[in-house]
C-alpha cells in the first residue's frame, strides 16, 4: 500500500572540519536548525516532521518547491503537470537574491520561482561540456553547519606532489602497432551515455579503438599489471558489455548491415562463439549473468526501442519493444537534440538519448534514460517502466524524483512511499552511493529514514550564489560509496556519516573552484578534478594533492585506479 509522508574549512591548508552534536546546529541528537552565517538563527523546518506532521509537504495552494519541474537534465515527461522547467541550474536568475540568508528578519524561504527555462547544461561526459561547466560555474557555497564543541585540533598540512606517478602508460599505437595517428581510445565500451570507460576484468582490461569521429573498429585486451597488449580483434562498430563475467565478455559488431554476437575469453582473447543475431540495430549493451542485453532503435523512433537478450549459447532468449511496455515512453527525450543541437526544434525527434545502466538485487537491471527508467529481469524478459528522474539504486529498492516528490520503489516497481516537496541530489555515474534528500525551497540537505520515508532533521543548509558566465547555481551531486558519501555544491563538499544522514565533515578548496565527483579506493577518498585530492574519509583531513598527466576520466578497479582519455590509458600510483 502506498503511503505519503509529510515531510569550513578549519585551517588555511584546506583541512576538513569535523562537526559534533552541538545544540541548534542541525547536527547530532538535537537536530536544531542550521544557523545563518549572518547571525540570525534558522528554525529547522523538519523538526518533528514525518507521518502526519509538518515539514516537507507544501500547504494547499502553496508554490511547488520544484518550480514546475526539475533541472532540464531531469526534465519531466512531456505533458506532465507543472509547466515548463525552471533555470537549468536549479533556481531562476530572477530570484538569485532570494537567498534565505539575505531576507530581513533572518531565515525565510525564497520566493516562488518562475517557470521560464533560461539555459541548458548537460552532465559532464562530453569534454567540451566539462570545460564549459568548469569555466562557467565558479560558484561559492556557504555551508551553514555546526562546529565541534571544544578545541579543534589542527591536522598536519597535506603532502603535495606535482603529478601522480603513472606505473605504466599505453597509447593506441602501443596497443595496436601500425594504427594511424588519428586512432584513439574509445571512452566507454558499451554505448551508454555514462558509466565505466573500459572493462576492468581480473585478467585483462579491455578497451576499444576508433578513428576520430568514427565508430569503434577493434577491441583490445591489455595486461593490468604492465599495460602491454594481450590480444586484439578487428570488429567494426563493436559494443561490449562493461563487465567480465565467468571469465568472458560479450560483444556485438556490425558486418555490413548485419549484427553479429561474440563471446570472448577475457584472458586469452579467444573467440569462443560468433553468430548472426538477427538484430537490426544496437545502441547500447549490458552484460549480465543471463547474457547480453542489447538496446536498439526501432522505426519510427519514440516510443519504439527494442530490448533483446543474447545468450552465451548464441540464441535470442527474448525481445521486447518499449512501445509495448506501459510507461515505456517516459525513457524518450529530445533535450540534447533540441536544446544543445543546431536542429530546428520542429524537426527534432525524441529518442532514447541518455541510456545508463544500474544494478539491482536479484539480478535485475535498471535502464535509466531521463526522464524515465525501465526495470529489466534478464532471466525472464519481464520489463516495466515509469517516470524516474535522478534514479538512485539501493540494492533491494530504488528511489526516483517525480512531479510528486521523492518516491521509494520496491523491485516490482510498487511505490512504497512519497515525500512531497523534496528532490534527490544528482547521483554519480562513476561510483555507487546512496540517496540524499534536498529541499530546493530553502537549500537544505535533510535527513530521511529511508525505510519509512520520514524526514528527521536538517543536515546542512547551503546558500548558493551565482557567478561566472552562466546565471544560476550548479546542482548538488552525491558520489563516493554508501559508506563514504559526499555531497558537492559549486565550492563546498559535505561528507555524511557512514550509517546515517548526519554531517561528518566539510571541506572547501582554497581557490573556491569547482568540485567534481569523488571516488573511493581502499581507505582513501579522492576528489577527481583539475587536481586529485586525497582525503581521510573518516576525518576529512586533506592528505595530498597532485595532478594527473593522462586522461580525463578515472576508474577504480578493485584497489587500483586507472586514468583514461582519447590519447591513452595509465595505471596511477597514489601517494
Amino acid at each position: 500500500m502506498s503511503e505519503t509522508n509529510d515531510p569550513s574549512r578549519q585551517t588555511p591548508s584546506g583541512a576538513g572540519s569535523g562537526s559534533g552534536a552541538e545544540p541548534g546546529y542541525g547536527v547530532g541528537e538535537n537536530y536544531g536548525g542550521a544557523p545563518s552565517p549572518y547571525g540570525a538563527a534558522a528554525p529547522d523546518p523538519y523538526a518533528g516532521a514525518g507521518a502526519g506532521g509538518a515539514g516537507a509537504t507544501p500547504s494547499a495552494g502553496s508554490a511547488d518547491p520544484f518550480g514546475g519541474g526539475p533541472a532540464p537534465w531531469d526534465q519531466p515527461t512531456a505533458g506532465g503537470a507543472g509547466g515548463a522547467n525552471p533555470s537549468p541550474y536549479g533556481i531562476d536568475p530572477a530570484h538569485t537574491h532570494g537567498s534565505p540568508y539575505l531576507q530581513s528578519g533572518g531565515y525565510a524561504p525564497p520566493s516562488a520561482r518562475g517557470t521560464g527555462r533560461t539555459g541548458c547544461l548537460v552532465a559532464a561526459v562530453i569534454v567540451g561540456a566539462v570545460m564549459v561547466l568548469i569555466v562557467g560555474l565558479i560558484v561559492a557555497f556557504i555551508v551553514a553547519v555546526g562546529r565541534t564543541s571544544g578545541s579543534e585540533p589542527t591536522p598536519d598540512p597535506p603532502a603535495t606532489t606535482d603529478h601522480l606517478t603513472e606505473t605504466w602508460l599505453a597509447t593506441p599505437q602501443d596497443l595496436s602497432p601500425g594504427v594511424g595517428a588519428d586512432t584513439q581510445l574509445g571512452i566507454g565500451v558499451d554505448g551508454a551515455f555514462t558509466g565505466p570507460s573500459f572493462i576492468g576484468g581480473e585478467s585483462a582490461w579491455i578497451v576499444t579503438l576508433d578513428d576520430a569521429g568514427s565508430a569503434p573498429f577493434a577491441v583490445v585486451g591489455l595486461d593490468p599489471a604492465t599495460g602491454a597488449p594481450l590480444w586484439e580483434h578487428d570488429l567494426p562498430g563493436v559494443l561490449c558489455g562493461d563487465a567480465e563475467l565467468d571469465g568472458v565478455i560479450m560483444c556485438v559488431s556490425r558486418d555490413g548491415g548485419a549484427w553479429q554476437g561474440h563471446v570472448i575469453d577475457a584472458a586469452t582473447g579467444e573467440i569462443r562463439l560468433s553468430w548472426a543475431t538477427g538484430l537490426t540495430s544496437a545502441a547500447t549493451v549490458h552484460h549480465t549473468a543471463a547474457g547480453l542485453i542489447v538496446v536498439g532503435d526501432n522505426e519510427p523512433q519514440a516510443p519504439h526501442a527494442r530490448i533483446s537478450l543474447l545468450t552465451r549459447e548464441g540464441a535470442t532468449a527474448w525481445s521486447v519493444d518499449l512501445a509495448d511496455v506501459p510507461g515505456g515512453e517516459s525513457l524518450f527525450s529530445d533535450f540534447l537534440a533540441s536544446d544543445l543541437g543546431n536542429s530546428d526544434p520542429d524537426d527534432v525527434e525524441a529518442t532514447l538519448e541518455r541510456p545508463r545502466w544500474r544494478q539491482l538485487d536479484g539480478g535485475l537491471i535498471m535502464l535509466w534514460s531521463t526522464p524515465g527508467a525501465a526495470i529489466i529481469d534478464p532471466a525472464t524478459g519481464t520489463v516495466f517502466a515509469h517516470e524516474c528522474r535522478r534514479a538512485t539504486v539501493a540494492g533491494s529498492a530504488y528511489y526516483c524524483v517525480t512531479d510528486a516528490g521523492i518516491t521509494r520503489h520496491d523491485l516490482d516497481g510498487k511505490v512504497v512511499w512519497t515525500l512531497p516537496g523534496l528532490t534527490l541530489t544528482h547521483p554519480s555515474d562513476i561510483s555507487p552511493g546512496r540517496p540524499v534528500a534536498y529541499d530546493e525551497s530553502n537549500y537544505a540537505i535533510v535527513g530521511v529514514d529511508w525505510d519509512t520515508g520520514t524526514v528527521t532533521h536538517t543536515v546542512a543548509t547551503l546558500a548558493p550564489s551565482s557567478g561566472g558566465f552562466v546565471p544560476g547555481v550548479s546542482p548538488l551531486s552525491s558520489s563516493g560509496s554508501p559508506e563514504y558519501l559526499v555531497v558537492a555544491g559549486g565550492a563546498s563538499m559535505i561528507a555524511l556519516a557512514p550509517d546515517a544522514d548526519t554531517l561528518a565533515w566539510t571541506w572547501e578548496p582554497e581557490d573556491g573552484g569547482y568540485i567534481g565527483d569523488v571516488y573511493v579506493v581502499g581507505d582513501l577518498l579522492v576528489l577527481d578534478g583539475f587536481e586529485q585530492v586525497g582525503f581521510d574519509p573518516v576525518t576529512g583531513d586533506e592528505l595530498w594533492t597532485a595532478r594527473v598527466d593522462t586522461g580525463i576520466y578515472r576508474q577504480v578497479v578493485d584497489d587500483r585506479v586507472a586514468t583514461i582519455g582519447f590519447e591513452g590509458i595509465a595505471l596511477l600510483e597514489l601517494p
